[in-house]
């Protein structure tokens, strides 16, 4: 796995952008003497999301390769529960799927 540390540079209209942190702690001078450029620059629909990323905060993007198939996708850590619906007979609730 490859770990990152990038600063958050814009947060507007579902666009966020970071470049590798500089400065600020002997961490980031670490993480700046090994990846000294760069960007992330992400589109998401979710403003929950987005508002995780305030523009000033700091970040660790981990990098890893990825299985060449994936039967499920995690729960996304800011994924409201889904609750249990009514079921066609008396009421009771059908299982989620």
């Amino acid at each position: 796995m490859i770990r990152c540390k990038f600063k958050v540079t814009e947060n507007g209209s579902g666009t966020v952008r970071m470049e590798p942190v500089t400065s600020g702690s002997e961490e980031n001078e670490k993480f700046f003497a090994a990846t000294p450029a760069g960007h992330f620059h992400l589109h998401c629909t979710r403003p929950e999301v987005t508002a995780l990323l305030a523009v000033g905060g700091e970040v660790f993007i981990d990098i890893q390769p990825a299985p060449a198939t994936v039967t499920t996708m995690p729960a996304s850590p800011v994924e409201p529960a889904k609750p249990p619906r009514k079921g066609r007979r008396g009421g009771k609730a059908a299982p989620v799927s």
